[in-house]
Parts: structure tokens; sequence; C-alpha cells
């Protein structure tokens, strides 16, 4: 019987756009300003990221249009724009944005890479792709733009690919939780049990409280037949990781399959206490105590998995005598 699997790959507001201080906002553009642009258009440039950090969205996009106005080729307002415009889910306008900021600099390092991140989100992976290549060529030590490559073209499918990117981004970043998570998993499809193994343990190692990657991992476990390492990777992460249902349904399942109801039916419990209103818990309980010989427990469970919505339990009924 197979397991369950769970697979899992980012205020006070000022009115108007009057005078203020510039303060610097993760990912939004502040930097030095060349002597040619026009102080005004600066200092509005400024007062957008002041609005920003404060969340005022609308009034900081009337301060760098004003500025864009000014100096038709400030380049840091357009890519705020856009920062802006992919924040509130236009994605759209935000490549657009984008787009203009690279036209006026060409080696526009952040406008490739969020270009790239506002493509993937419309589905657009192949120029996703390459605006993440062309942010690596501007700087080859850019992690994110690896990892997110990694990501897309995970999507079309070139799992080979893929691990390269997220093999580069472990290079420079040897700490890089999500891309050693990530390549493990496409490394399991791919058949190489030993290598995602070694990436899921690379994982439980940076992030003791991983809870995917120990899901992950007794999978694995299980296909290459380490059933008592499996278990043992479900009972590590239930003692390290915030309770999770699928870790019980999972250590329930490991132990059913090696013929040890009792202990199943004890891992479903645990489960149930904490998950009281997970039917696949109930479920499963209900089949380790109809093996251990507990058909009136068994059944009082498949009725409870049933009224929380397992279907499957329904199919169990009759045996209840129903």
């Amino acid at each position: 019987m197979r397991k369950w699997t769970v697979y899992i790959l980012l205020v006070v507001c000022l009115s108007g756009c009057g005078r203020g201080n510039g303060n610097k906002q993760g990912g939004f553009s502040n930097s030095a300003i060349a002597d040619s642009i026009p102080s005004e258009a600066i200092r509005l440039k400024i007062q957008g990221n002041d609005l920003v950090n404060k969340g005022d969205y609308n009034a900081a996009m009337e301060c760098y249009t004003k500025a864009i106005e000014i100096y038709p080729k400030y380049d840091t307002a357009f890519y705020n724009l856009g920062k802006i415009s992919s924040k509130l889910g236009d994605n759209k306008k935000a490549i657009a944005y984008y787009t203009k900021a690279i036209e006026i600099n060409a080696h526009y390092l952040f406008a490739y890479y969020n270009r790239g991140n506002s493509k993937a989100n419309l589905g657009d992976i192949q120029g996703a792709i390459a605006d993440y290549t062309k942010a690596i060529k501007i700087n080859p030590q850019y992690t994110k733009a690896y990892y997110n490559r990694g990501l897309n073209k995970a999507k079309r499918n070139d799992y080979k690919g893929a691990i390269s990117d997220y093999t580069q981004a472990i290079k420079i970043n040897s700490q890089y939780v999500n891309a050693f998570y990530n390549r493990g998993n496409l490394k399991s499809n791919l058949g190489d049990n030993k290598g995602a193994i070694a990436d899921y343990l690379k994982v439980i190692e940076i992030n003791p409280k991983y809870i995917n990657a120990y899901i992950n991992l007794g999978v694995v476990k299980f296909d290459i037949g380490d059933y008592e390492g499996e278990i043992a990777t479900y009972r590590q992460a239930i003692k390290n990781c915030k309770p999770d249902a699928d870790l019980f349904n999972n250590l329930g399942r490991a132990l059913y399959d090696l013929k040890r109801f009792k202990e199943a039916a004890e891992a479903y419990g645990e489960g149930i206490k904490a998950f009281p209103s997970d039917g696949k818990l109930y479920y499963g309980r209900g089949l380790a105590r109809n093996q251990s010989g507990d058909k009136n427990g068994a059944c009082e469970d498949w009725h409870r998995s049933s009224e929380l919505g397992c279907f499957q339990a329904n199919a169990l009924l009759p045996l209840c005598g129903e």
C-alpha cells in the first residue's frame, strides 16, 4: 500500500506626493544617482521609496511617475513602478515598466530578474528563463537567478537542466535549503534515489524542522525497500517538527504495511489527538483496528471517517452490518 505524500518546490501612510525623508526598502531601488538627473526628480523618487516603506503604494507610484515626467530616462523610477505593480498583482504592467528600465539601462540586473518573475507568473516560462539567463550573465554569482531558472526549467520537464541550476546555486550558497530540497525532488523523479536521499538529508541538516524533506525522504526509503528507515524518518519528523497529519498518516500506513497493526493503530491515534477532524486518520486506524480483531473500534472509526468526508470509509461500512 503506497503512502500519502506531500510535495512541496515571496501602517502609517503619507497622503499625496509631498516632501519627506528617503528610506531604503528591500527590492525598491534607491541607489546613488548620476549628477545629470534633476534634483527634483531625485527627491520625488526618494519620497516614493519612503511611501513604499509606509505601504502607500498609490502615492508612491504618483511620485515615481512625476519623477519620470521630469526625467524620462529615470531607470530606477521605472523599475520601482514595476515592483509596485508586481506586488499589486499586475504582472503585465510590471513587465512593461521593467522593460522600459532595461531599455534605458541594458545591464539592470534586478530589472531582468524581476521581469523574469513576472513572466513566470503569467506562464511565459521561456521568457522567464531568458531573463534569468540575462541576469546570470550580468552577475554569475546571483543565486536567486539560478534557483528561479531551475524552477522554470522543471516546469518544462527539463529536470537535468533544473538540477544543474540548483547545483550551481548550491555551489554559491552551500546553505541554500530550498535548492537542495527541489534538487532532491527532481533526482527522485529521475530515479536517482541515492542522490535524492543525500539532498533530503542535507535539507534536514540545515533545517531540522523542514517537514516536507522528511516526508519525501520517507517515500524514497519506501521506494528502495528500506521500510524501517522510512518509519524512523517519520518518527524523527514527528519529534522535530510541528504536528502534521500527513506524517502520522504515513507512519501509520508504513507500520500497517509491515503488519504491525497495533503500532499502526497507535500512530493513527496520536495523529487523531492532534487532528481530530482528519477523516483519513480515522480511516487508517479503522483498518488497523480491524486487522487487530477490534471490529467495533474499526466500525466506530469508519463511521467517523465517513462523517468527515472520507468517502473510502463508505465502502467499508457494510462490514459493520450496514
